[in-house]
């Protein structure tokens, strides 16, 4: 429940108090939670580079499989693969991905052949995956057999991990837009049980899979907790970035209503994700 107005003006009068702060500073302390989701994110990242390895796989076409969409798009073993729909692509993972995600859905691959670059529309076919219980992208390549897993110094590490945390962002985004659009598949969509249940799978393969999950799930938090939502602090940010245009704050009765509304939407959320969590367990 909201304070009263009358004792958020009190507040706002005790010093070294969040309300009395400046608008710049509370605008850095509500940053700094989706901040460390971040920095912590890339930091485990970057441990795992460093003690376990990266692997490091090129975005070239090994193998191109017959009556498939890659071979019917005239794609051929050895082209590199450098952007899929906008999005560059740095390693056979990243492309991976971006198809992964994208059945039946048309996408331009920018590709590097004999020194040219070429633009080719791919449609990945659509096969289901009994673990996700999702239809997948499936372009019918293969990668080359080079593949290798290096162990990073320290500041490679943190480069490489800032980088994966930049592009897995991205795929954030685009996973946020299809929800928005109404594209995301049921499958796609999970609460605190699913959490759990990947997080079992993944502790049995091992504990170097188990801290990069660990380094997913805060950087999806700090990225979620980012959206202009009330109640969140992407929410706060907003109301903070109106103070500094209108150069006065929200009426004070006017962010209660937003906040409770915006608690009520996340409660809601919450309670479905998790009912869906458990029909899909009983299924």
């Amino acid at each position: 429940m909201m304070p009263p107005a009358h004792h958020l003006q009190m507040v706002a009068g005790v010093e070294g108090s969040f309300s009395n702060a400046g608008l710049y500073w509370r605008m850095a302390i509500v940053a700094a939670g989706p901040i460390a989701n971040f920095i912590l994110g890339i930091f485990l990242f970057a441990v795992v580079y460093m003690a376990v390895g990266k692997q490091i796989l090129p975005a070239v076409i090994g193998d191109v499989m017959p009556n498939m969409p890659a071979a019917s798009a005239g794609l051929k073993p050895g082209d590199k693969v450098i952007e899929v729909d906008g999005v560059g692509v740095r390693d056979f993972n990243d492309m991976r991905g971006l198809v992964v995600e994208s059945p039946n859905k048309d996408l331009r691959f920018v590709i590097l052949r004999d020194g040219r670059e070429l633009n080719l529309n791919i449609t990945p076919a659509a096969q289901f995956n009994e673990q996700l219980q999702i239809d997948i992208g499936v372009l019918g390549v293969k990668s080359p057999p080079v593949g290798e897993i290096q162990k990073l110094g320290p500041t490679a590490a943190v480069v490489a991990a800032s980088s994966d945390a930049f592009h897995m962002s991205v795929v954030i985004l685009r996973s946020l837009g299809r929800a928005v659009t109404g594209n995301m598949q049921q499958g796609e969509v999970g609460g605190p049980v699913r959490i759990a249940e990947i997080s079992g799978a993944v502790l049995n393969q091992g504990l170097a899979p188990f801290i990069l999950l660990t380094a997913v799930i805060s950087i999806n938090l700090g990225l979620i907790n980012l959206l202009p939502v009330p109640a969140l602090d992407g929410g706060h940010l907003t109301f903070f970035f109106l103070e500094a245009l209108r150069g006065k704050p929200l009426p004070i009765w006017f962010q209660a209503v937003l906040m409770r509304g915006g608690i009520a939407i996340l409660m809601g959320l919450t309670l479905f994700l998790v009912v869906t969590d458990v029909i899909r367990l009983f299924q």
